[in-house]
């Protein structure tokens, strides 16, 4: 490789920039080959079904022994019953009395059980509430109900910067799935097989590059551009100040097209 006035020498010296480069974006092209939407749908699909089938466990855990029992029951105990409860479910207890349900106890403030939730005959089933979609739990115990309700999706008629409408698991990947009640092939099931929702994808026909795809391209360009840096201040030294510019321009000019094919 020669470039007119610029020295043999030089070359040698600074020709390690290009490989770098180039062993850089050939890493990238390597990575850059992104998940089909199939695979991302599956993918994130695994990852709702994981966190349901958690949530029922962590809820079954409750009623498993007399000392989780007195827990749920004692409305002072609050603390350990939230302790008990990793995953993100919010927890309520009524009471019947006399044909009327009282709330007793409850875990948070930001969503409340409807009647309808809560005196429904349906159990570990899916619904959407006022303000997002929740995979809903009861537990009938004497005159107690327990609820749970372990948020999937919020859904806020007005967003701002603390109310985004987004999925509680993997907020990004999520952004690319909306929730259907329609049964598809991709759909999310209770611990019993029973429908609960699907998920479709947004942009089926987008792969997006990953994000060490992306640095890996951003840092081969690194290594070309003090090439051209250093060839520039060759062709300065040796030709003068206009054919360093019209090298550097061509040069850019030409960076800029490729960029647009591998980025």
């Amino acid at each position: 490789m020669q470039i007119p006035g610029i020295p043999n020498r030089f070359l040698k010296d600074n020709i390690y920039l290009l490989f770098i480069s180039l062993l850089l974006l050939a890493i990238s092209i390597f990575t850059g080959k992104a998940p089909s939407a199939d695979s991302l749908t599956k993918k994130y699909t695994n990852q709702l079904k994981a966190y349901i089938n958690k949530s029922e466990k962590e809820f079954e855990k409750l009623f498993k022994n007399k000392s989780n029992f007195n827990d749920v029951t004692d409305f002072q105990k609050e603390s350990i019953l939230l302790e008990k409860n990793t995953v993100k479910q919010n927890l309520f207890v009524f009471k019947n009395i006399k044909g009327f349900t009282q709330l007793k106890y409850w875990s948070t403030q930001s969503i409340i059980p409807n009647e309808e939730t809560v005196n429904g005959k349906e159990n570990n089933y899916f619904k959407k509430l006022v303000n997002g979609y929740f995979f809903i739990q009861k537990k009938y115990i004497g005159d107690l109900i327990i609820v749970s309700l372990t948020p999937v999706k919020w859904q806020y008629s007005i967003e701002s910067n603390y109310l985004e409408n987004q999925f509680c698991i993997n907020p990004g990947l999520g952004s690319n799935f909306e929730i259907s009640f329609e049964n598809t092939k991709d759909v999310i099931t209770n611990s019993k097989g029973l429908f609960l929702f699907s998920v479709k994808n947004l942009n089926p026909g987008e792969k997006p590059n990953s994000g060490i795809t992306i640095w890996l391209r951003i840092f081969s360009l690194l290594p070309l551009l003090l090439f051209l840096h250093f060839t520039t201040v060759q062709f300065y030294q040796k030709k003068g100040f206009l054919l360093a510019v019209i090298f550097l321009s061509l040069s850019l000019l030409v960076l800029r097209f490729l960029t647009y094919y591998f980025f």
